[in-house]
């Protein structure tokens, strides 16, 4: 039933379900169905749908259903960027920052990067982040903490533990807060990530300003060990062994 209403608005021209058809079609092992979701694919390309522009560059990139071809696989996804989908100028910046379809150009790679993570792309605000902390300017190393932490509260846990290492430590000539670096790591290691809880137990054993925090150690110890943390499995393992 889904399939048909997706047809009857795909044979009238609507680009959103062209697309949705054809992704339909390409998922399936099926070599008549792949030559169909090629159709319609196409056919909301020529409309400027972004999505469909997407799929047929991972499609040309893999050589599924037509000629592998890196040089084809960008042309998708920068006409895809161009019309402002931030995952497509996120994944185009990844082809270039890796010389896929194009020569390596991580200049460019950042200016697209850019335009995803002002548009909310979590791994696009990570990547800049950790680009732009690395910098020499101390105005672009505080963007890039500014981007690692929007990716963060959004929910990027990479972002976290990597800009809590950067703030725990004063790495990358950015001030020493381990307050800051607490607030980054707790609301994930809440929700249950091991490695935020490894590193926030870490943080509370040795940070200066936690003190009164030692007593929560080994709750954040054992709850990174029982969601499968290696390293906080092997700590409680030699303390155990110490004993």
């Amino acid at each position: 039933m889904e399939n048909e209403s997706y047809l009857r608005a795909a044979r009238g021209g609507q680009a959103w379900a062209q697309t949705k058809l054809g992704m339909k079609y390409v998922m399936q092992d099926n070599i008549a169905l792949l030559g169909e979701g090629l159709f319609w694919l196409n056919a909301a390309a020529d409309q400027n749908d972004a999505e469909a522009l997407r799929v047929l560059s991972a499609l040309s990139y893999q050589g599924r259903g037509m000629d592998q071809s890196d040089k084809e696989a960008f042309v998708y996804m920068r006409r895809a960027a161009d019309l402002g989908s931030p995952e497509a100028q996120y994944e185009l910046a990844m082809m270039l920052a890796k010389g896929i379809g194009m020569p390596r150009d991580t200049g460019a790679a950042l200016i697209w990067a850019r335009k995803a993570a002002e548009q909310g792309n979590i791994n696009a605000q990570m990547y800049v982040g950790r680009e732009l902390i690395a910098s020499v300017e101390q105005e672009r190393k505080n963007e890039g903490a500014a981007f690692l932490q929007k990716a963060a509260l959004a929910g990027q846990a990479q972002a976290a533990l990597f800009l809590a290492g950067v703030f725990s430590a004063g790495q990358f000539g950015l001030a020493k807060d381990e307050k800051r670096a607490e607030q980054l790591l707790l609301p994930a290691a809440e929700q249950g990530n091991a490695d935020c809880q490894f590193m926030l137990a870490a943080l509370y054993q040795n940070g200066e300003a936690f003190a009164d925090r030692r007593d929560q150690v080994y709750k954040w110890l054992s709850q990174s060990a029982e969601g499968g943390n290696e390293k906080a499995k092997e700590v409680i393992r030699q303390a155990m062994e110490a004993r």
